[in-house]
């Protein structure tokens, strides 16, 4: 409270595996949920993803949200950030801010940081028979992200690497490495495991609480799936504490949803 007046409130959520599954729609379900609580609050979503996923996942939502409180889009962990309005029933998008990992490492440490992923992709598919999609690895402009698999491999591919990552802990090992790697070549830059398939790398201080710029004097809640070490919804835990929410599926985020509400009497 500030000035004898209760300060606004902003719901945050990482997409895949909170309001979604990975790679798949809102369902309608999620979005009846959001729906109500934009009457009280703001609500963004805070993804690792580039903003067209986003917009693929989300559209939906995006279509038929009320606006009665404002509407963020927040692609690259919140370094390509967007205002959502709607206009004619269709989402417009308004850049509030973009960041480049390839300005701030500089050319150098760039392309020294991409040949490394190649040698890594090419030495993990040496050791593990996994499905290959191609698109392994993306640049999102302000994160770089690493997908063994490809970005374009189906649900059967997706299960198949899932299991064998759970199996042979392929990610923790390259994650391992990947930090091994950072850490010898003095490139400022943090990696994280990402969803169910990928990896994260981004400056320091471009994780998720990156977001938090965007929203002074706002009380500020959040839900991931991925607050353990490691994972990339791990720093907003540290930073938010009991406002964050560690769940494990959509359906743990709604009910975790619905009871905040009511607590709230929204």
């Amino acid at each position: 409270c500030k000035g004898g007046r209760l300060m606004s409130k902003v719901f945050l959520f990482d997409l895949d595996g909170t309001l979604c599954k990975s790679r798949k729609k809102i369902k309608e379900d999620m979005i009846n949920i959001l729906c109500r609580a934009n009457k009280g609050v703001e609500i963004g979503i805070l993804t690792g993803s580039d903003l067209d996923f986003l917009k693929e996942q989300c559209e939906e939502l995006f279509v038929k949200l009320s606006y009665s409180n404002k509407v963020y889009a927040m692609a690259c962990n919140g370094t390509k950030s967007f205002e959502v309005t709607k206009k004619n029933d269709h989402p417009e998008y308004k850049l509030i801010k973009e960041e480049s990992i390839e300005t701030f490492l500089g050319a150098e440490d760039f392309s020294d940081l991409m040949k490394e992923l190649i040698f890594m992709q090419a030495d993990l598919v040496t050791k593990y028979l996994i499905p290959l999609t191609g698109n392994f690895i993306t640049c999102r402009g302000s994160t770089i992200n690493w997908c063994p698999i490809g970005r374009g491999a189906n649900d059967k591919q997706r299960e198949f690497f899932i299991k064998s990552d759970k199996d042979l802990g392929i990610r923790a090992e390259q994650i391992r490495l990947l930090k091994e790697f950072i850490k010898e070549a003095d490139i400022n830059l943090v990696a994280n495991i990402a969803g169910d398939t990928s990896f994260d790398l981004y400056p320091e201080g471009w994780d998720k609480t990156y977001a938090m710029q965007f929203f002074p004097n706002r009380e500020v809640f959040f839900w991931g799936d991925r607050m353990h070490p490691d994972g990339n919804d791990y720093t907003m835990h540290l930073l938010l504490k009991d406002a964050s929410f560690a769940i494990k599926d959509p359906e743990d985020t709604a009910n975790s949803v619905k009871k905040l509400l009511d607590s709230l009497s929204l």
